[in-house]
């Protein structure tokens, strides 16, 4: 008879005894926003973690911390917590792939306890505050993961704002970020009529509008659309992303929105960006619809041509 190998006893391993255990948990206590806690158990886990791990990204965010802590509380503190972020987080955030889902986690909860100091009694009724009137309170919300809120606040807090075009663009990244995303390109193509150059393109959501606004060259370039003021202007946008397909065009529109577009296009005070992109929409309705506004479509593509000859042309070709 052959010699049996002897099976080794069987050993029960204790999992909760683990070493990783306790970095697991100083992580969700930094998640939780208690840096306390999270440094005694970092320093616990690392008395028995096997040399050579870098813990310096979990003791810089333990650091941030504590000088932020006391922000979090009261709405007068809400910008400055906001700018801390900025200034020491977030661009980790952006660009560390390997600790993103834990950035990402302490992310939300930090802005979650702010957001929970800012957000408005009442029910709907907008805010007045210039945090909310400037957009601050939005983006604050917005990352804090209130989108609903902000997609209530938003049209309401434009209508007093002094920067609708920002608040606007804050709405088109809350309802993107609720997967509504025909609703957001609405919303990022209003503020871009209301005012190009305030909405926040640093800290806007949908990759594609971001790229539009931030670098419009690169679409006119794949699109082979000639070189021209639009490749860096950011109030052609909402023209060039209608001619790439970044917008839709609006085949259906109440009388009063075309009515506006209609005076965007024939004012002298427009900017040809957004004449030009006016002149789109007003297109896409159709003759019969613009022969009861009282206008006809020769009249409203011979006012595009004027303005751009060159954007004219690519418009007729696709």
């Amino acid at each position: 008879m052959k010699n049996k190998i002897p099976c080794p006893p069987f050993v029960q391993q204790d999992l909760f005894a683990s070493p990783y255990i306790k970095y697991n948990r100083a992580i969700r206590l930094l998640t939780k926003l208690k840096p306390l806690e999270a440094e005694k158990t970092l320093a616990e886990f690392e008395r028995i973690q096997r040399p050579g791990r870098k813990l310096s990204l979990e003791y810089n965010i333990i650091a941030f911390l504590k000088d932020t802590i006391s922000l979090l509380h009261g709405k007068e503190n809400a910008r400055l917590a906001l700018k801390q972020w900025d200034d020491r987080i977030e661009q980790q955030w952006r660009t560390d792939c390997n600790h993103k889902e834990f950035l990402s986690h302490l992310r939300k909860s930090y802005f979650r306890r702010i957001s929970l100091e800012l957000l408005p009694d009442g029910g709907p009724k907008p805010a007045r505050e210039k945090i909310f009137l400037d957009g601050t309170a939005l983006l604050i919300m917005i990352r804090g993961g209130f989108w609903q809120e902000v997609a209530l606040l938003a049209p309401k807090i434009a209508d007093l704002s002094d920067s609708p075009g920002r608040i606007y663009g804050y709405l088109g990244d809350a309802l993107f970020c609720m997967q509504q995303n025909a609703a957001a390109r609405h919303a990022y193509m209003a503020a871009l009529f209301l005012d190009a150059e305030d909405v926040d393109a640093i800290n806007l959501i949908d990759s594609k509008v971001k790229e539009l606004l931030s670098d419009p060259g690169t679409f006119a370039a794949e699109e082979d659309i000639p070189a021209g003021e639009w490749t860096d202007d950011r109030q052609w946008a909402a023209a060039l992303g209608m001619l790439v397909g970044v917008f839709e065009l609006e085949a259906e529109a109440d009388t009063v929105k075309a009515a506006g577009w209609m005076d965007v296009l024939r004012s002298k005070d427009t900017h040809p960006g957004h004449a030009f992109a006016a002149g789109m929409l007003l297109s896409s309705m159709g003759m019969k619809r613009l022969e009861i506004m009282g206008t006809d479509i020769s009249s409203v593509r011979r006012r595009m041509k004027e303005i751009s000859p060159e954007l004219f042309e690519v418009f007729m070709r696709g």
